[in-house]
């Protein structure tokens, strides 16, 4: 079927395909994942592939399989689920997008279309299904004046600094979320200190970084590097205002880091979407340390100029001002 879809380009073909897809029952994730890696290499090989993916609403179909793992990244997941590899999970969500990715490169029709008719509407929902997300959806108002943030509990002070008053169980901080959010999603092996929703969900934003810099396939991914944050005695305060010096740099004599380029500027809307679904009810304070590491993912991605112009374009300021209220207040 691969070989006629590449061949005639033929509608009915990509079609059957795709229905085959949908029709598979949820547990057949193989037979997904080999329809999928076929389709992948339809797409990357003709333009004309790519405008009939979107004629027969290749996306939806795609999105399809990405419901069918309703429940399947929890920390408890369903019995339907206790029998399959978690390995294969993966391969599947791994699959699902790269598909779409590469089903929008060159394409900007398509790019509109998922954006338009999935991304702001059902691409977060579908997500928040896979049971590693919760279904908040605005930042909540903390009855907690304590903050995790690094290795360290640190108290909001009034003139904008951060005091350090006790250590985050199991020692998990930015830097542990950064090698996960850093290695492969099918290489990783989750620690028993860190519930697996919590990995899944840094794996999925993993995901979503390279789909909206449209870095599957390629050689070399932007580096995001989170901000160090190092534990504080108890006598001393960290200051984190805007006015605050900042030391100055060694002489650096190599290549400049190469800057993210948005291209699907709605996948970074989403991430925002995402961030007030980031909890965990067993472990809220490591959850809080997560969502603090995601916005910093997210501002990594609005340093340059074109990127902010871009995602102003997107409604992310109002999105913004909507849904992360409570953190502008405080």
């Amino acid at each position: 079927m691969q070989q006629l879809i590449l061949a005639s380009g033929s509608d009915d073909d990509m079609g059957s395909l795709l229905g085959l897809l949908h029709s598979a029952p949820p547990i057949e994730l193989q037979l997904k994942i080999d329809i999928l890696k076929s389709l992948l290499v339809c797409l990357k090989e003709s333009h004309r592939t790519r405008t009939v993916f979107r004629k027969v609403g290749g996306f939806v179909y795609v999105m399809s399989a990405l419901v069918s793992l309703e429940g399947s990244l929890g920390d408890v997941m369903p019995t339907v689920w206790s029998t399959v590899p978690s390995r294969q999970i993966l391969t599947l969500l791994l699959n699902v997008f790269h598909t779409l990715t590469t089903a929008m490169r060159f394409e900007p029709a398509n790019a509109k279309f998922f954006h338009q008719e999935i991304c702001y509407t059902s691409f977060c929902d579908t997500l928040r299904l896979l049971g590693c997300f919760m279904t908040a959806t605005n930042i909540q108002d903390s009855s907690k004046d304590i903050v995790p943030l690094g290795h360290a509990d640190m108290i909001n002070l009034e003139d904008g600094s951060l005091k350090a008053c006790g250590t985050l169980a199991d020692g998990i901080d930015f830097n542990t979320f950064h090698t996960i959010f850093t290695t492969p999603i099918l290489e990783y092996m989750p620690p028993p200190e860190i519930p697996v929703s919590l990995v899944r969900v840094v794996q999925i934003l993993q995901l979503m970084y390279h789909m909206a810099l449209d870095a599957f396939d390629k050689a070399s991914v932007p580096s995001f590097t989170p901000p160090s944050i190092g534990t504080c005695n108890d006598n001393k305060v960290l200051d984190i205002s805007p006015s605050s010096k900042r030391p100055v740099a060694g002489l650096n004599l190599g290549p400049a880091p190469t800057e993210p380029v948005i291209v699907h500027s709605g996948v970074v809307t989403a991430l925002l979407h995402l961030l007030p679904s980031i909890q965990h009810p067993s472990h809220p304070q490591m959850a809080c340390v997560l969502q603090l590491y995601t916005a910093h993912l997210i501002k990594s991605l609005v340093r340059t100029e074109r990127n902010q112009q871009l995602m102003c374009e997107s409604g992310l300021v109002g999105d913004l001002l909507t849904r992360c209220s409570v953190a502008l207040v405080q």
